[in-house]
């Protein structure tokens, strides 16, 4: 067998692994979320809310599981989403939180940074995070998060991303070996879960072409200093946000085709939590007779479904109703491939299942 090959069976292995984990827990979620229904003790509550964390905290871990994996890994994922600079990283800050409670967090923003901007975010959480939990696994009590904006051109914003702790076990040359190439593969090391994020970090990192430089501040504290780049979110953009457009969004009614119950359920729940409804087919047949273009805003398909599927029925969609309609495939695993496979079908996009 070459190599190809056997690196081909490694990843359809890895894709059905992360499947079948995937489907147990958004059944574990969905139990979950049916309790949540029903009263409950206050200690009753309490286990629910730990399952609920342990269930979410592995779900992060299975999404950085499938993204190591996934050779079309595009650093041009994503990069049109908007996000909000001083919540993104409050929100990192959160859960390495959670994760490392006894610690001390600190995050330092410079003023120049724009407070919305245009990037990749998903990219740099997954960069940093891995990083940072190396580094809080290894004595650090303190972790603080510097951005400073080094440079602007136009709209793009050069930005220095620093990691500062204190007390950490490490050294400069035992740094720059964990987050280089020469590294033997963390995968196969004691601590799986955190070396997980470290690889995607690694991968990340390189496809990035970026070298962490590390300096050494005192005996005890380091600084590790990554970079990115940012686009200013546009203010001709963020005028399209008026007051008419966001009642748009918040009056959504959208048409679930999904044939599994419990995904079902979880979606119905999803979607109401935003405050939106829904409509639910069980197939492709059933969606035929029940969409609407005058009422649904958005389909959600999955695609394998008993009687017809959700390319088929996504054909007949548009030849009857045109391409006004978003249509977004829903995936039961992260190796779905570029979003273009399902554009040629006459899909939009695509999301993974909840």
């Amino acid at each position: 067998m070459s190599e190809s090959e056997s690196h081909n069976n490694l990843l359809l292995s890895a894709q059905k692994l992360e499947r079948e984990i995937r489907r147990s827990l958004n059944t574990f979620q969905g139990y979950i979320h049916a309790l949540e229904e029903d009263a409950m003790t206050d200690k009753q509550r309490s286990f629910v809310h730990k399952l609920e964390y342990e269930s979410d905290r592995m779900t992060r871990k299975l999404s950085v599981f499938g993204k190591i994996f996934n050779d079309d890994l595009n650093l041009n994922d994503g990069d049109s989403s908007i996000f909000k600079t001083k919540e993104t990283f409050e929100g990192l800050i959160s859960m390495l939180r959670v994760d490392f409670p006894h610690a001390s967090f600190k995050l330092k923003i410079d003023p120049k940074i724009q407070g919305r901007n245009r990037g990749n975010s998903s990219h740099v959480m997954d960069m940093i995070y891995g990083i940072a939990v190396l580094l809080l696994q290894h004595q650090s009590s303190q972790l603080t998060i510097n951005l400073k904006l080094s440079q602007l051109i136009e709209n793009n914003q050069f930005i220095d991303i620093s990691l500062e702790t204190d007390h950490c076990s490490f050294n400069e040359t035992d740094l720059t070996t964990y987050l280089g190439e020469t590294f033997e593969d963390p995968l196969y090391s004691n601590s799986f879960v955190s070396s997980l994020s470290l690889e995607l970090s690694r991968k990340l990192l390189k496809m990035k072409g970026i070298e962490p430089k590390i300096e050494v501040l005192d005996h005890d504290k380091l600084r590790i200093v990554l970079y990115d780049q940012w686009t200013s979110y546009s203010e001709t953009i963020a005028s399209r946000d008026t007051p008419s457009a966001r009642n748009k969004i918040d009056k959504l009614h959208i048409l679930i085709v999904e044939d599994d119950k419990l995904n079902q359920l979880v979606t119905d729940m999803m979607i109401k939590n935003f405050g939106w409804t829904c409509d639910i087919a069980n197939d492709g047949i059933e969606a035929l007779e029940m969409f609407d273009s005058s009422t649904h805003n958005c389909v959600l398909m999955d695609i394998e479904m008993p009687r017809m599927n959700g390319y088929e029925c996504t054909k007949e969609l548009r030849k009857r109703y045109g391409n006004s309609t978003p249509i977004i495939a829903l995936s039961a695993h992260t190796y779905a491939g570029n979003s273009d496979t399902f554009t040629t079908k006459g899909l939009t996009d695509y999301l993974i299942n909840p």
